[in-house]
């Protein structure tokens, strides 16, 4: 079951509006105070136990107000009944603001009785900003790991129940969400009054998670429900709240995994969760908005469409920096930023100087970052639309290597999957890109490599990198025959791809 769509008129900020939602992913954004959350109250209504429309939650000065939600497919194990329009109804001469089922075709209403904030009978999933509390209740009973509640009370009961091995599905999801998105798993131990979780270290050394961090509960707040929901509605305010970005990151993977048999109404403020879900199939962005009209807060709401100016209108809002994806014919994303920064300053002006105005070089800074980095530049192209035209017009060349062999084949085969080309993912010969450099730095480089401290090495390859420099501002004819030869495995590279782009 999911919600089809919402018309709002006279709550809060908003005169009249209808928003059409997506089965899996939709996406709210917009300044504060623009009423996002007004367009998840009357959903979070819908289930026992959490907010809903109240009188005061009508327009100033108006007298009647309502908010209708049609539902897709409903399942009659929620509502008792195959519902399919429902509205919260409140006229001036009542106190209250009920929910009512719309009978087709008549006047007539039939009050609706609302899924149990309970599971296995609720339908909704709560993840609001006011989930944080200072305490945790330690009871593990039934009726305490079985509610739903709109903040993390009962969590450590929830966590108590996934950390059964025998809780399956949901405890091998839960146990890969922990090592993916906080790279250590959060079990329970016993108390005096029951159970709470923590981090074990070594048998009875333990960390509890009140003293992790807000942003592990954040994650785990939202993992423990993730892991056992299906056909449910997740409403969700700021996950990026405490988040560090790249747990982050997985735990937007985590949300993408289950929409495909759930469905999710998020906020979000965070470029990162805009990007990350905006480029999955049937996710639709939302835009919120908020003008005072007679001095009146008066919101509005639209689909943000699939053009990528809208799209990177509303990136950039949200911070998002690279403005000009879509400036450059193609990209080339290396391993470090010594070999970036010789490619884009020597190489390409000296050898392949047309590759110069239309070839963005992009650093990942290590090899552990170079996939990330082709995941986010995809998800933006796939997000601005743009992946029709940018598909192999991007390159990843790194070192040599067995790690780094390991790296390119698995982007070629995953990438591959959606029309990637195999040989848009290249490996060089050396193992170290300063092997490329001129025979007259070998002793040098020879140094540079007999380093073991990382650090150490990463200076040393920093001022080997000036050294050649200066070499170049002397006598740059000369270096540059030098490295036509010596770098000619690089060069080559760097003319299959100026034949590319001219085929």
């Amino acid at each position: 079951m999911w919600i089809q769509s919402l018309i709002l008129k006279n709550i809060r900020s908003f005169v009249e509006a209808k928003v059409d939602f997506s089965k899996r992913i939709n996406v709210l954004v917009g300044p504060n105070n623009a009423g996002k959350s007004t367009i998840l109250l009357p959903l979070l209504g819908l289930q026992d136990g959490l907010p809903y429309p109240r009188p005061e939650d009508v327009r100033l000065g108006e007298t009647e107000a309502r908010a209708e939600i049609t539902f897709g497919d409903c399942d009659q194990k929620y509502f008792h009944k195959k519902l399919t329009r429902a509205r919260y109804l409140y006229r001036k001469d009542h106190n209250d603001f009920p929910l009512l089922e719309v009978i087709e075709g008549t006047n007539h209403h039939e009050h609706v009785h609302k899924p149990p904030g309970k599971e296995p009978g609720n339908f909704i999933y709560p993840f609001v900003s006011k989930r944080k509390v200072t305490q945790l209740g330690e009871q593990v009973s039934d009726g305490v790991v079985e509610a739903v509640p709109s903040t993390f009370t009962n969590l450590n009961a929830k966590i108590d129940r996934l950390s059964n091995p025998e809780f399956l599905p949901a405890h091998a999801l839960y146990m890969r969400a922990c090592d993916e998105i906080l790279g250590f798993r959060v079990t329970t131990a016993h108390t005096g009054q029951g159970k709470r979780a923590v981090y074990t270290v070594r048998n009875m050394n333990q960390i509890p998670l009140l003293a992790m961090g807000e942003g592990v509960m954040n994650i785990l707040g939202l993992v423990v429900h993730l892991a056992i929901a299906e056909n449910q509605l997740f409403l969700i305010e700021e996950p990026e709240n405490d988040v560090h970005p790249k747990a982050l990151k997985a735990l937007l993977d985590l949300i993408g995994e289950k929409s495909a048999e759930n469905q999710f109404i998020l906020t979000t403020h965070s470029n990162i969760v805009l990007k990350r879900l905006g480029s999955y199939p049937e996710c639709k962005v939302l835009r919120v908005d908020s003008t005072l009209v007679k001095r009146m807060p008066t919101s509005s709401v639209r689909e943000i469409d699939a053009s990528p100016d809208s799209r990177r209108e509303v990136l950039s809002e949200l911070g998002y920096e690279l403005h000009d994806v879509d400036m450059w014919a193609a990209w080339l994303i290396l391993e470090e930023s010594s070999a970036e920064k010789m490619i884009r300053e020597y190489l390409i002006p000296w050898f392949v100087p047309s590759l110069g105005p239309r070839l963005r070089t992009y650093s990942a800074h290590s090899l552990s970052e170079v996939a990330p980095r082709f995941r986010d530049f995809n998800e933006l192209l796939v997000f601005l639309h743009l992946e029709p035209a940018y598909k192999n017009k991007a390159w990843v060349l790194v070192d040599g290597g067995d790690a780094e062999k390991t790296i390119v084949d698995q982007l070629a085969e995953f990438y591959g999957r959606t029309g990637w080309n195999r040989r848009q993912f290249k490996q060089l010969a050396n193992h170290n890109f300063e092997d490329y450099y001129p025979v007259r730095f070998a002793d040098r480089v020879a140094q540079v490599k007999a380093l073991a401290d990382k650090k150490a090495k990463r200076e040393a390859k920093r001022a080997l990198l000036e050294e050649v420099e200066g070499a170049i501002g002397k006598n740059e004819d000369t270096l540059r025959a030098e490295f036509e030869s010596s770098a000619a495995e690089v060069v080559a590279v760097l003319r299959e791809i100026e034949e590319s782009l001219s085929s």
